[in-house]
């Protein structure tokens, strides 16, 4: 199932990482290899980082899948890296502006300009961090 588009998922110090390649658009079925391959390394919430330096676009359909529920039984925070400045900031600020205000993730988020800053707040724990309680959920095709 793995492709050259997929990110490269691992788990490092606790920390689930998904690093996407050069001139990504995000889509559904990445984000569902995504998920799949998470919870069948860990199927428990962990801190989630996202690298994403190239990102082009993410399918709206991608999004909502990114957003659902079914996403807080393995995460349990997310740092998203991206350019900060330029052309590419500018998709960074409407994707921040989207998950804080149209459909918010069921789990805390951030955004940053590199890596050491996300993992510096992923290794934090505080009360303003805490998500829900996780809904009783299952992934599909995972009993």
């Amino acid at each position: 199932m793995s492709s050259p588009q997929y990110p490269k998922i691992s788990i490092v110090d606790g920390i689930r990482r998904a690093y996407h390649g050069p001139s990504v658009t995000i889509d559904r079925e990445m984000i569902e290899y995504a998920v799949a391959e998470h919870y069948l390394q860990a199927p428990k919430p962990l801190p989630l980082l996202i690298v994403a330096p190239n990102l082009i676009s993410i399918d709206p359909d991608a999004y909502r899948c990114a957003t659902h529920v079914i996403t807080h039984a393995i995460i349990s925070k997310a740092a998203v890296v991206m350019p900060i400045h330029g052309p590419q900031g500018q998709l960074t600020e409407h994707l921040r502006a989207m998950l804080l205000s149209y459909q918010p993730p069921p789990f805390p988020i951030q955004f940053f300009a590199d890596e050491t800053s996300a993992l510096e707040w992923l290794q934090t724990s505080s009360e303003d961090d805490a998500a829900p309680d996780p809904p009783q959920t299952r992934l599909p095709g995972i009993a």
